[in-house]
């Protein structure tokens, strides 16, 4: 049986220290491009297999980023809501062209934290991708307070604006657009159903909502502004039961407006995410752009965790509306 090549005999034979042969197969610009090429040389001729355990330890990285994403237990969303399915598919695909690999943490709000804490002080992770973004939220504090590379895929506060990354739409900006839109084309009765009232998303879509209403000097009747858990028959149960005239409704997810167009199916449904099922039931909705938010999270991600220059801290994805109900809108 051959004897299994080492690193110190990899060391031995390019006449250089074995730290100088992990620097080299860490890809460190420290080392010479001559001193490089001999050892690479060495390593292919020997047949020399880099332990990844070892390795890792040795340069304290793991390639590993983990995803925070919530699970279908707390929130009914990964059976309901494909945003999160296409999200990691996306950020899979990605992370298939780089060095690193995907470690999914599927959470409930109330476990969120100590997995993430736990995941971080064990370090098995070199950063993290936040799939939900809280208006409070304990994770961005500990993660921000630790120094752990991470993206928040959502708004974030304004206090850490200028010190954590971010990619978002302009969700306030897309929804009064689409709000005025509907009100100058004589909707003006408009049911909003939202999801999580602690979610930024949730009051984003809203503050465009009601922008749209303050500037056409309109009355937004309160009632006409609802929340609920993430399910398409909570919406179909507000809007059945709902006893005041309704001209459209506007949601903030297309599992609201596909719930929402089964109660009611001839006036303008908006939703968000395009979904393959807004196609299937034909409702309104925004293309949020998750395969463009996807690679840009890991593409700012990768480049904070491998020490390069981040211009921009809090990236906007340009979302685009998808139009398909023909009368008036």
């Amino acid at each position: 049986m051959n004897k299994k090549v080492t690193i110190k005999d990899v060391a031995k034979k390019s006449n250089v220290s074995v730290s100088t042969v992990s620097r080299v197969m860490a890809g460190s610009d420290t080392i010479s491009e001559r001193t490089t090429k001999k050892v690479l040389s060495v390593i292919k001729e020997m047949g020399y297999i880099p332990n990844a355990t070892a390795r890792s330890l040795a340069n304290n990285k793991t390639n590993a980023i983990g995803i925070v994403m919530p699970s279908a237990k707390s929130h009914d969303l990964i059976y309901q809501n494909q945003f999160y399915i296409e999200m990691l598919t996306e950020l899979s695909l990605f992370a298939e062209n780089t060095k690193y690999y995907l470690i999914t943490l599927m959470t409930s709000e109330k476990s969120e934290y100590t997995i993430i804490e736990n995941i971080v002080n064990s370090k098995r992770v070199d950063g993290l991708i936040l799939l939900i973004s809280r208006i409070e939220d304990e994770n961005i504090k500990f993660l921000h307070k630790n120094k752990i590379p991470f993206v928040v895929i959502g708004n974030i506060k304004e206090e850490y604006k200028d010190r954590v990354f971010s990619v978002n739409n302009d969700n306030e900006k897309i929804s009064y657009s689409i709000t005025k839109n509907l009100i100058n084309n004589g909707y003006k009765k408009i049911l909003f159903i939202g999801g999580d009232r602690n979610l930024f998303v949730t009051n984003d879509r809203l503050s465009g909502f009601r922008k749209a209403f303050e500037d056409e000097n309109l009355n937004l009747d309160p009632s006409y502004i609802s929340y609920m858990k993430f399910s398409e028959q909570e919406a179909y149960n507000k809007v059945k039961g709902f006893d005041k005239k309704i001209d459209a409704i506007f949601t903030t997810d297309d599992i609201f407006a596909i719930g929402a167009k089964r109660a009611i199916s001839d006036i303008p449904i908006i939703g968000f995410n395009n979904s393959r099922l807004s196609k299937v039931y034909n409702v309104s909705t925004v293309d949020i752009k998750t395969r463009d938010m996807a690679k840009s999270a890991m593409e700012i991600l990768i480049e904070e965790l491998e020490g390069k220059k981040v211009e921009n801290r809090n990236l906007l994805v340009p979302a685009e509306y998808v139009k398909r109900f023909n009368k008036k809108i």
